[in-house]
């Protein structure tokens, strides 16, 4: 059972899923492509909602030693899901329901979600507030190693473009729908089974050297998009960009839980997916760019060298044992 950190973590996780357990329906029951882009708009304010103090519940209910293995696990369910979703409804598809229906019947995980969480998560008391103390937004309290922290994912991002991009390629060289879909399934199933093991060995040799390995693997497999013209190698290139994703997100996450105390957990990933997330539009804009003009493989081997720049960035910014924060709630 989780426990939270903060007395307020709980009410903001529920806010944001029940915010995306509520759009994701209508969207179903939507005339027109104003009222998908308000929803969708909707969707994703619940998933900022929820994502930092998410993460902050997580770190906080995690033992020190073992902040990869529960980072990773909850990758692996979250990418699971993802896997399966999909392969759900088109069952139903075959079953002759429309999508209007399939859409519906998603407020039922997805309002399961928000009674489990209402239910299994605790909160444990909140620590004293200063009188008159006010919301502030700012870096102070973050240590130097945060700081570069964000410096080596926000390259890292410049260069990690949408994965859209990936089917993309997989299209251009022949891929049919049905098998793009199968391929991207196996980028799923990938990432959902590399993550705990990941995490777990992050959490015994340090998450330096698993970060650097996923950031070098993505480079890497970058460039084999960039020159491969063969239709068979897509299907390896797409796992082992699971296994980049494997090796970096939860990984990501549980070293900002080592880096910050528990009272300042949420604000530091709060900033984290903030610059990052701001950084994805530009991303995805400039590799939507140089495709339309030069071509796929210009996208990818832009990608590589950022990707590879961000791993340099690594080797020289941060230390080689990152020393956990002195205090966390378990």
């Amino acid at each position: 059972m989780f426990r939270t950190g903060s007395g307020s973590g709980r009410s903001w996780w529920g806010l944001g899923y029940s915010l995306s357990a509520i759009a994701k329906p209508l969207i179903g029951m939507s005339a027109g492509w104003p009222m998908v882009l308000g929803l969708r708009f909707f969707d994703r304010t619940g998933k900022g909602i929820r994502t930092a103090p998410r993460d902050a519940i997580v770190a906080d209910s995690s033992a020190p030693a073992e902040l990869g293995k529960w980072f990773g696990f909850h990758r692996a369910m979250d990418t699971f899901g993802a896997a399966i979703g999909p392969l759900i409804a088109f069952g139903l598809l075959f079953l002759g329901l429309n999508f209007k229906s399939i859409f519906l019947w998603s407020i039922v995980p997805a309002a399961i979600g928000v009674i489990l969480l209402a239910v299994l998560v605790r909160e444990v008391a909140p620590r004293e507030k200063t009188p008159g103390q006010k919301f502030q937004l700012n870096f102070r309290g973050f240590n130097r190693n945060y700081h570069y922290y964000l410096i080596v994912s926000s390259v890292f991002v410049l260069g990690n473009f949408s994965n859209i991009f990936l089917i993309q390629r997989a299209q251009e060289l022949g891929m049919s729908l049905s098998h793009t879909t199968l391929v991207y399934l196996v980028y799923n199933l990938s990432c959902a089974l590399v993550s705990i093991p990941a995490g777990v060995i992050s959490d015994k040799i340090g998450r330096k050297k698993v970060l650097l390995f996923s950031f070098v693997s993505c480079g890497l497999v970058y460039l084999g998009f960039a020159r491969n013209l063969e239709l068979v190698w897509l299907w390896p290139l797409f796992a082992g960009f699971g296994i980049v994703d494997a090796t970096r997100e939860g990984i990501q996450r549980a070293l900002i839980g080592e880096l910050i105390p528990s009272e300042k957990r949420a604000s530091a990933y709060g900033i984290y997916y903030a610059i990052t997330g701001a950084l994805m539009l530009p991303s995805s804009v400039i590799a939507g760019l140089v495709w339309k003009k030069y071509g796929a493989g210009p996208v990818f081997s832009y990608g590589a060298a950022l990707v590879l720049l961000s791993a340099i960035l690594l080797i020289f910014l941060l230390p080689h044992q990152i020393n956990p924060s002195p205090e966390r709630i378990n």
